[in-house]
């Protein structure tokens, strides 16, 4: 086994916590307010939180947990797009879009 074949698993278990602390770190500033959940940063860090816990698990072969971050990765891309849009129509001053 070779230097890289050692460094796999100790970058993906790297890869790992900074997801974690990612999605927790995010989650734990919108609950005290110090980030807005339509914001880009909470976003953003669920987006990029849940890509990495998605290539942790699949690396693992968690594939259920690996799913979950896939969805949890999809979940954050629609978030960005939605407050990207709702910020272009507050500049342009067109009608927000219904809440459904």
């Amino acid at each position: 086994m070779d230097a890289v074949d050692n460094l796999i698993p100790v970058l993906m278990t790297v890869i790992g916590w900074l997801g974690t602390l990612l999605l927790l770190g995010a989650y734990a500033l919108v609950t005290v307010k110090r980030l807005r959940v339509d914001g880009w940063a909470y976003q953003g860090a669920n987006l990029l939180g849940g890509a990495l816990l998605m290539v942790n698990t699949a690396y693992l072969s968690a594939w259920p947990s690996a799913a979950l971050n896939l969805a949890w990765l999809g979940i954050g891309a629609v978030g960005l797009v939605h407050g990207r849009r709702a910020r272009l129509r507050l500049r342009t001053g067109a009608r927000p879009e219904p809440e459904l």
